[in-house]
Order: C-alpha cells, then structure tokens, then sequence
C-alpha cells in the first residue's frame, strides 16, 4: 500500500479529500473543481485509493468517489477515541468527524492509544449535529433498537454517528435530525457496548459487506 504521508503532502490532493468529504463526486465532478487535466485528477485520485484515503464505486455508468464519515458526538475518553483512530486508519477509506466537547485528539492519551494511527486519519473537529444533518442526506445511528449491522443496507449510508459513552446521542438531537436506528444484537445479559467496540464492529461490517 502507497504511504499516507507522501499522499497527503501534495495540497491538491488534501484539497481533493477535503472536497469529497462533503459530499460524493464522479471523476469528471472533482475535476471540474481544479484548473488541471482530468488525467492529473485521475493520477492524484489513484493514489489516494491506493492508500486507502479514497474509495470509487461504481453507480449506474459512473464511478464516484467517497471518503467514508464516521462522525462521533462528545466522545470523553481518550483511550476509546485512540481506539476508534486506530480502527478506522487501520481499515482506510474512513473520515472522523468529531462534535464540539469531545476529547482532544492530539491529548498525548488519545496519540498514544492510537499507537500512530491520528497521523493517518482524516480528521474534523467540532462539527455539530445541525452540520452533519445539512451535508449528509443519509445518516445512521447506533440505537437499542434497528437493524442489524450485517443487514445490507447498511453500507448504503453517507454518515455513521455514534455518541457518547454514556448516554449515547440525544434523543432529543436525533429527533431534529433524519437518522436511521442500527442496533448490534448481543444476550442481554450486559446493557451496552464499550463505545469503541461498537465502533470497530461497524467499520469491519462495512469493509466486509
């Protein structure tokens, strides 16, 4: 796999990551935003797949290109949030969103528990609920009650947020904005999940599916 760093050191290509994260585009859409070839774009977008910064799927005759949001809202823990770095540059192809009042990232906890991997995420700080719900038209939650994960339709979702280890995401947020309940099935002996854990399986499913 290319390195992350020689990728990103190029100012097109962080502008061309910064541009699909707010919203999916063909080839032909991200290149019409540069004053460059469509080949130039298409060399740069290559190597931002071959790193695992951006994937293409194919819908109908075109080719779009999706940098995949996890957003997390008021995330406390360090060592969760280092967790959930860790995983999602482990698997690629994820941006992190992070709401007003969660953890510094960079505090030398997370860094640390992240084992290097911050240095490999795509990453955006103190972004609201009222922001995600404005630039993305398909968004799921992780509930008590939903689907499963494994379902397929999953994976056809712009944006995953999940909350805070406590109490999780408002109800009284979620109800302002268009949310689609998953829940991961387990025996009902133990309440709830660890943040991070929840976190993980859903990034595996959605590689997997």
């Amino acid at each position: 796999r290319r390195d992350v760093f020689q990728a990103i050191a190029d100012p097109t290509r962080r502008e061309i990551i910064n541009l699909i994260a707010h919203q999916a585009l063909t080839l032909n859409g991200v290149a019409d935003s540069f004053h460059t070839s469509r080949q130039a774009i298409s060399k740069h977008i290559k190597i931002l797949t071959e790193c695992g910064l951006v994937e293409l799927r194919q819908q109908g005759r075109e080719r779009y290109c999706f940098v995949q949001p996890a957003a997390l809202d008021e995330v406390q823990d360090p060592g969760n949030l280092g967790t959930i770095v860790r995983t999602l540059a482990w698997f690629g192809n994820f941006r992190l969103l992070l709401s007003p009042n969660s953890v510094d990232p960079y505090n030398p906890k997370v860094v640390r528990s992240s084992m290097g991997a911050i240095f490999h995420l795509p990453m955006e700080l103190d972004v609201s609920l009222n922001e995600i719900n404005n630039r993305y038209r398909k968004i799921a939650c992780l509930d008590m009650h939903g689907n499963k994960p494994s379902d397929a339709s999953f994976k056809e979702f712009d944006c995953y947020l999940f909350g805070n280890e406590a109490r999780g995401v408002p109800h009284e947020l979620l109800k302002e904005i268009d949310v689609h309940s998953f829940s991961i099935p387990g025996s009902g002996a133990i309440e709830s999940l660890n943040l991070a854990s929840a976190v993980n399986m859903c990034a595996y499913e959605l590689v997997r599916q």
